[in-house]
């Protein structure tokens, strides 16, 4: 069990967070596991990241089917922007199109900075 609980406090020894940042974790065995060594031990290089509660599948269908309504952005955490899409109907369908293209192609996602939710 090497997972923390999300907060702001820094956790598995991470002081910042994004792709190529490590550290060490402390982990620990379950119970009713049976191991042979130690049941807890540090594993080394550890990546650093922080995850929303944002799913990829689920932008992409709210942007697909609501993205004209700016709905897409405001489950993104993109409220600002979602009300200029929701006013004006997706820019007249561009900046629904182009919602789209970004969230496909990568370089759209949760405002916050945190990456998608792994849905399995």
């Amino acid at each position: 069990m090497c997972n923390a609980e999300e907060s702001e406090e820094p956790y598995l020894g991470c002081q910042k967070y994004g792709p190529g940042v490590y550290a060490n974790a402390s982990c620990q065995v379950l119970e009713g596991i049976g191991c042979v060594g130690p049941r807890i031990f540090i594993v080394g290089n550890w990546e650093c990241r922080r995850f929303s509660n944002k799913q990829f599948p689920t932008a992409i269908v709210l942007s697909l089917f609501l993205g004209f309504l700016g709905i897409d952005r405001f489950y993104l955490g993109h409220c600002g922007y979602g009300v200029f899409k929701m006013l004006t109907l997706g820019g007249l369908g561009v900046w629904w199109i182009t919602d789209l293209f970004l969230l496909l192609l990568g370089k759209f996602g949760p405002e916050d900075g945190k990456e998608w939710e792994v849905c399995w």
